[in-house]
This record gives C-alpha cells, sequence and structure tokens, in this order.
C-alpha cells in the first residue's frame, strides 16, 4: 500500500502501485472491521 485517505463522505482509498481500491464506508464499524482485516493480512 503506497497510500491510504479517508474522505469526509466516508470513501476510503486505498492505492497500491498498480490500483486503486474504493471501499464506501457507513459507520464507524465498517472502518473498524476494514482496519482489523488489513491489520491481520500485513
Amino acid at each position: 500500500m503506497e497510500r491510504i485517505n479517508l474522505s469526509e463522505d466516508g470513501v476510503l482509498v486505498i492505492e497500491t502501485g498498480r490500483q486503486r481500491l474504493l471501499l464506501f464506508v457507513r459507520n464507524e464499524e465498517d472502518l473498524e472491521q476494514m482496519l482489523k482485516v488489513f491489520t491481520e493480512k500485513s
């Protein structure tokens, strides 16, 4: 991962060298769950 950004409207953008992932966060629990998944995988 090269860059991670969370916009005010709840879009989490994760950029890698080759692609950009857009994840739409509905609530704080979604964001916490995503963080848990990413930290387990790294």
